[in-house]
């Protein structure tokens, strides 16, 4: 049996997460940075830290975008072999349309729009849940023991890691809105840092599966 579609979305969704990888580094330095250096200043002239900061971020912006398409290209792809994989594609497109909606109304209605972020981060999970489910029932049909063993062990660490990573960046977010002193802006930068490093982590994880089921294809 031959899933050649699948074998060439999972490799666009594989090469997709590498660019993720890229831009989660570069944005965890710019943080860093921020949160080290940023108070920094001298007689209220701009800091070179925040402007190099901020250019990281917005350079891993990009690279996160492109990613993005690459990784709807290639569960797109791999949607003709796999029905996770369809799944997959339309909770991804939930999580573009959330987003969207959520950027619209950032300014007129926060409150909704804080609700369509975590509606968004729901998608994104799901988005994984669907292609993780993918390689590991692609296995399953090809019967590689190996690879299905790892798939389910994946799914596991994945979910447990994202949800911690949600929390993490929530109760940020809370410090971040609340945030009246120097302290808590600090603790807000050390947790949405964290909440990066914990992204990173599911990145690596999420890696190791595709690259296994694109070796089995």
């Amino acid at each position: 049996m031959k899933f050649d579609n699948a074998k060439t979305g999972i490799k666009r969704i594989y090469n997709a997460e590498i660019l993720s990888i890229i831009a989660a580094i570069v944005a965890i330095v710019a943080a860093v940075l921020l949160v080290i250096l940023g108070s920094v200043t001298k007689d209220g002239q701009v800091n070179a830290t925040d402007v190099i900061s901020t250019i990281s971020l917005v350079v891993a912006g990009i690279i996160a975008f492109v990613a993005y398409i690459m990784n709807i290209v290639g569960i797109s792809t791999a949607s003709k072999d796999s029905e996770d994989f369809k799944n997959a594609l339309y909770m991804a497109i939930g999580a573009i349309l959330t987003s969207v909606a959520s950027s619209l109304l950032q300014k007129s209605s926060p409150g909704f729009a804080g609700a369509l972020q975590v509606s968004e981060n729901i998608f994104e999970m799901l988005t994984a849940y669907y292609v993780i489910n993918g390689c590991t029932n692609l296995a399953k049909q090809i019967g590689n023991a190996a690879v299905e063993a790892e798939g389910k062990k994946t799914m596991k660490l994945f979910l447990t890691v994202w949800i911690i990573s949600i929390a993490v960046e929530t109760i940020g977010k809370i410090f971040e809105r609340s945030s009246k002193t120097q302290v808590l802006t600090i603790i807000a930068g050390i947790l949405a840092i964290a909440a990066l490093v914990l992204g990173l982590i599911c990145y690596i994880i999420f890696l190791k599966l595709l690259r296994k089921t694109i070796d089995i294809l």
